[in-house]
């Protein structure tokens, strides 16, 4: 079935790229553990170079409240704290639209630095709540272990941010560090005031065995009756003997990929086929890795192979807080799929836009509005030829020919052909929160070795809140709309390699700073002082009340608590609540789907351990949730008299 539907903003097929050809950021490259492709790549590609984005004038230096601003240069000389580079000045860039974000509580909880898209986006959010802040600055510091991409550091230095080329852990001067993987003892240096992008043991679903294995056990924790969550999936080199027994009693035709644990950019990912020489099947016995069986009936756009790209945040494992953001990147293959012969041609099987951008077929969405994540180079088949005889989906898709949607046109389109999308993605959402479920138990022991309790009893900070997480979520979707993970990036590409890619993306990161919740702060003295007002202390509330608040909440609650006992809620546990309420009031283009009102006791079952802090959300939204804090509901009176009810409405 195919929907004719016109589409504005497409070019003309281009040619393929020459080799060699470098943009001024990495143009689709992926880094990290676990940022592969689904394809059939031999493992000789090289990864390409990438060009860096330079940083301005740096320096070592901290500055206190007092600011000197040259606003026709747009530069400053600041004062620095006392150190080795106290003399040195701090070159500032402008200073037009910075803000800072008032908490929906007002003065009785703290602001946090709100982030501006760097390119056009749609109408201002939060209006209410901005307060301009033209002086406002922020230290951040780039790891030179990972890239560098312009979406990443425009919205830092757009905002306010300057880049610190020394910035080593255990520097209490920046606020952000976007940096690789770290180990619990080195994040343990934070300050309670510091983030940074990525949880201990995220590799726990960037490694395709871990990720495998993680699932298989959650699986079996949840039973037969819920459908599995990928393809079937054997894990080498364990289950190399298996594979073999099913792949000689296999049909004719079947199909299979290897992909390496943790290789990066598609490199070793191989199509298998039913006839293997010995020679062959001994090299895979010794390889490390998983072979999961082919999706030979997947859903296609205008008769092309398709993907998903989705973004999902998680801004803390304790609780267990999980965003997806609304926009996602469908990726698109210039040959036509086909169920018989060609079953070489890399262009029909991949989706990934630094390999289809070579094809001569290949055509730009130039995304009126205002690539991908796989980057690979060779391609080369590890069988002998065969061909697929499963049959493929329906066609949808109309005359946008274009090889890179965004996810609301594939919305559009679906729509149009009488297919449920919202359905689909319902499913989705159903996978991605089983998949951070899975390797919930090993990421939450991580981050209790990371944080730095001490510094959060000193500033009176939340705990368990410098580390946050952006994961691209590959998925495929069959004939039958059914969604399967293909793999999870724990370093997803943020390239602007396309109109399309940057209206995205830079939506993207500037949403997830202000999401996550940067604390500007100073160090008169060298102490850590908190800049805008607010506190994370609330007035202490009445002790006569505590007793009857958790059987309050009970009375209110669809369910009661059958987990951890808690016999009341103390400040800590309300200063929580409004934290976290406070958190999804500024979730922008991100939406909350674990937990809610109606998931939080579904999918707790499914937790190894449901921790206190989980168990205290779900009472909270079971109670009836940001209900609570509104002053005009009378069925919450037992909320106690120190706790604030919520003054900003967006």
């Amino acid at each position: 079935m195919t929907v004719q539907r016109e589409r504005p903003g497409l070019s003309r097929p281009l040619p393929s790229a020459p080799d060699g050809r470098r943009s001024t950021e990495p143009s689709d490259s992926n880094e990290g553990r676990g940022d592969s492709c689904e394809g059939f790549i031999s493992g000789g590609s090289q990864q390409r170079d990438l060009s860096e984005v330079k940083s301005p004038a740096q320096s070592e230096g901290s500055w206190p409240e007092e600011r000197v601003i040259d606003r026709d240069a747009h530069v400053g000389a600041a004062k620095t704290d006392s150190g080795p580079n106290a003399s040195q000045s701090v070159p500032l860039p402008p200073n037009e639209g910075r803000s800072v974000l008032q908490s929906v509580f007002g003065q009785a909880r703290p602001a946090v630095i709100y982030f501006r898209c760097v390119v056009a986006s749609p109408a201002q959010r939060y209006s209410s709540r901005l307060a301009a802040t033209p002086s406002l600055r922020f230290y951040y510091h780039h790891s030179s272990a990972v890239h560098r991409y312009n979406c990443v550091i425009n919205t830092l230095e757009h905002n306010g941010g300057v880049s610190l080329t020394d910035g080593p852990w255990g520097d209490a001067r920046w606020s952000v560090r976007w940096d690789g993987n770290s180990k619990p003892e080195v994040l343990k240096k934070m300050h309670a005031l510091q983030k940074t992008n990525h949880f201990p043991g995220s590799f726990q679903m960037g490694w395709k065995d871990s990720l495998c294995l993680n699932i298989e056990r959650l699986q079996r924790r949840i039973g037969p009756s819920s459908p599995s969550i990928i393809p079937q999936t054997y894990v080498l080199p364990k289950d190399f003997s298996k594979w073999n027994m099913d792949r000689v009693k296999s049909k004719a035709g079947s199909m299979w990929i290897f992909k390496p644990r943790s290789s990066s950019c598609g490199r070793g990912i191989k199509l298998i086929r039913k006839a293997m020489s010995g020679a062959m099947l001994r090299k895979f016995a010794m390889k490390a890795g998983i072979i999961q069986k082919y999706i030979g009936n997947p859903l296609l756009l205008n008769g092309f192979k398709c993907d998903l790209r989705l973004y999902v945040l998680v801004t803390s494992v304790d609780p267990l807080k999980i965003y997806l953001y609304d926009e996602g990147l469908v990726r698109i293959a210039t040959q036509p799929y086909v169920t018989k012969g060609r079953s070489k041609c890399r262009f029909m099987h991949l989706t990934n836009y630094s390999i289809n951008k070579r094809s001569s077929t290949f055509v730009k969405n130039e995304d009126t509005q205002f690539g991908s994540e796989r980057d690979l180079d060779e391609l080369d088949e590890v069988s002998e030829r065969g061909s697929s005889r499963t049959e493929s989906a329906p066609s949808v898709g109309g005359s946008n020919m274009s090889n890179k949607w965004s996810l609301e046109e594939l919305r559009q389109s679906l729509t149009e052909a009488d297919l449920d999308f919202d359905k689909m993605m319902r499913d989705v959402e159903d996978i991605i929160i089983k998949t951070v479920i899975s390797a919930e138990p090993q990421m939450a022991t991580n981050l209790h070795r990371s944080t730095n309790y001490s510094s959060c009893a000193e500033l009176g900070a939340p705990v368990h809140q410098n580390l946050f997480e952006i994961y691209g979520f590959d998925i495929l979707v069959d004939a039958n709309l059914r969604p399967w993970l293909l793999e999870v990036n724990v370093c997803p590409s943020f390239s602007s390699s396309s109109p399309l890619d940057k209206r995205i993306k830079s939506q993207l990161m500037a949403d997830t700073f202000t999401l996550v919740g940067f604390w500007p702060f100073n160090r008169p003295g060298g102490k850590i002082n908190p800049l805008y007002p607010g506190s994370w202390k609330p007035t202490r509330p009445e002790r006569s009340s505590r007793a009857s608040l958790l059987l309050e909440l009970d009375k209110l609650a669809r369910k009661a608590s059958s987990g951890l006992p808690l016999s009341t809620l103390t400040e800590a546990d309300w200063a929580s609540i409004m934290d976290w309420h406070d958190e999804e009031q500024r979730a922008g283009g991100y939406r909350r789907i674990y937990p809610t009102r109606d998931n939080a006791e579904h999918y707790g079952r499914y937790l190894l351990t449901e921790r206190s802090s989980n168990l205290l959300f779900r009472l909270w939204l079971e109670a009836g949730g940001a209900k609570v804090f509104d002053p005009s509901a009378k069925e919450f009176s037992f909320k106690p008299k120190g706790i604030p009810s919520q003054v900003h409405y967006d």
